[in-house]
């Protein structure tokens, strides 16, 4: 069972950040999206609401080439949530000092690296030193927006990345056999890359108004197993639908004889 984060997780320093997925009803939408998985990957930290609100994994690994970015989010979880760490030279790897302290992983390993160079290079050897198989990893990419595909043309970035480089990004993303999900704007060359994957589309509030947010993901849903349940449905009115049904369902076998409700989890393991 999920609990409930001690604190609200949100980096001062980096507030504000565009493209954050931190808006109503957006991080929601991509985290139930989101398989059980042991290492959580971010190759595009930012502000990452994924990342600030999401079900804890035993490891997250948080990548930008900003340093500022990575700068502000060790010292954030240094001072505020009290983690310990090294510098191991290629990264920095912090460690929870309390159990019951906030809503993030025992571990995290911050790199400040392209995320082009990390994804190729170094990546797969993480891979081999801390899981068994690939499936134990969920790698969420949040890349700037192609140019072609936003409403205002300029560069907001301090690294934004070319039509040549977002290509790259995918044929690398081709070739990994990790579950992936990638957000963009609706663009030609996601969509032809990426016409295998499967994709989900939602309205979000911006700058500048709303727009359509695409999540493409290289998985299926049928199982459907996630690593975080709780903000399972299209809205706020369809979410407290579901929170409530789940309430009121628990309530109910709660009340049963236990023989008898652990004859009903019997049956339901069949639809695992």
């Amino acid at each position: 069972m999920v609990t409930t984060p001690v604190k609200k997780i949100c980096v001062p320093e980096l507030e504000g950040y565009f493209g954050s997925k931190g808006g109503n009803g957006v991080y929601q939408q991509i985290i139930s999206l989101i398989p059980p998985h042991k290492i959580l990957v971010v190759p595009f930290l930012g502000h990452c609401a994924i990342v600030r609100n999401i079900a804890p994994a035993d490891i997250l690994i948080g990548v930008d080439a900003a340093e500022h970015v990575i700068c502000a989010w060790k010292n954030y979880l240094v001072q505020d949530l009290i983690y310990t760490y090294r510098d191991e030279g290629s990264h920095l790897c912090l460690i929870k000092k309390e159990q019951t302290l906030g809503n993030l992983p025992e571990t995290i390993l911050l790199f400040r690296d392209d995320a082009l160079h990390f994804l190729s290079n170094i990546l797969p050897g993480l891979i081999l030193t801390y899981v068994d198989t690939p499936e134990q990893i969920v790698i969420y990419q949040d890349p700037p927006y192609p140019l072609l595909s936003r409403r205002s043309r300029r560069n907001i970035y301090e690294y934004e990345m070319t039509d040549t480089q977002h290509s790259q990004l995918l044929s690398i993303n081709e070739r990994m056999t990790a579950n992936i999900l990638i957000s963009t704007y609706d663009n030609v060359l996601y969509e032809k890359k990426l016409r295998q994957w499967n994709e989900h589309s939602f309205m979000a509030a911006t700058r500048r108004g709303k727009a359509e947010e695409l999540v493409y993901y290289n998985y299926g849903l049928d199982t459907g197993k996630l690593h975080d349940y709780r903000f399972l449905g299209k809205n706020f009115k369809d979410r407290e639908r579901i929170r409530l049904k789940i309430k009121r369902w628990a309530s109910n076998l709660g009340k049963l004889e236990p023989r008898e409700r652990m004859a009903i989890f019997s049956e339901l393991e069949k639809y695992n």
